[in-house]
C-alpha cells in the first residue's frame, strides 16, 4: 500500500528532450501524490511540473501510484534510473549509506529472479526497484517467453514482468513446472508479490 500524503518519490525511466515541449521525463511513482506545480528534483536534475499524463496520454492534476507516467517540467535531462523526489532530497551521511548497504548485502532472503520489462528504460528501473529484495538471475526485455521459464527453472528463480504479456507456450511450461510468474503494469504491485514470496518462504 502507498500514502498519498507521503513525499512523492519513484524513478525515471526515460528521458528524452522535445523541441516544442521542453524536457519530458517518463517515471514510475512508487509513493505520494504527483501534482502539477510540484518542485521535482533527482541527484542530477531540477524543476517544477508543468504537466502531467498518465499512462493513457490524459492530461491530469495529480497522479498516485499506479503505471507509468509523462512529466514535463524539468529543466534538464534527469538519468535514466535515477530516483525523483518531490521537494528537497533526502539528506544522507555517507556512514548511514554504508551500513545500510552492509545491512543489504548480509540478507540472506533475496528471491531469485528473472526479469522481463517493455524497454531497457523500465528494466533498468525494474532492477532498481527489486535490487534489495531479489538476486536478479536474468534480465531482458521482451514478452515472457518458454525460454525465460526454462532459464527461470534452472535457476530456481521466479519470473517478474513489467508491461509485458506472457505467450501460449511460456504460460503453458510456467504451469507444468509450478513456476511463480508475476507480470503487471503496476510495479509497486509486483514489489508486494515478491514480499509475499519472501514471506511463504522464511
Amino acid at each position: 500500500t502507498f500514502d498519498p500524503k507521503a513525499q512523492a518519490t519513484g524513478f525515471v525511466i526515460e528521458s528524452l528532450k522535445d523541441m516544442r515541449s521542453g524536457v519530458l521525463a517518463y517515471l514510475v511513482l512508487l509513493d505520494g501524490t504527483l501534482n502539477q506545480g510540484d518542485e521535482i528534483k533527482t541527484a542530477t536534475a531540477t524543476g517544477k511540473i508543468r504537466g502531467l499524463e498518465n499512462f493513457l496520454g490524459e492530461k491530469v492534476k495529480e497522479l498516485t501510484p499506479s503505471s507509468p507516467a509523462t512529466v514535463l517540467g524539468f529543466e534538464s535531462l534527469p538519468l535514466v534510473g535515477e530516483r525523483f523526489y518531490i521537494g528537497d532530497l533526502p539528506e544522507t551521511k555517507p556512514e548511514e549509506r554504508s551500513e545500510q548497504l552492509i545491512v543489504e548485502e548480509n540478507k540472506e532472503n533475496k528471491v531469485n529472479a528473472v526479469l522481463k520489462a517493455d524497454t531497457s528504460g523500465s528494466l533498468e528501473v525494474l532492477s532498481q526497484v527489486l535490487g534489495h529484495l531479489v538476486v536478479v538471475k536474468d534480465m531482458s526485455v521482451g514478452d515472457v517467453t518458454d525460454g525465460d521459464v526454462k532459464r527461470a527453472v534452472s535457476s530456481s528463480s521466479v519470473i517478474v514482468g513489467f508491461g509485458v504479456k506472457v505467450n501460449k507456450a511460456a504460460e503453458g511450461l510456467a504451469k507444468a513446472q509450478n513456476l511463480k510468474l508475476f507480470t503487471s503494469d503496476i510495479i509497486y504491485k509486483l514489489v508486494d508479490a515478491i514480499l509475499g514470496v519472501r514471506v511463504d518462504e522464511q
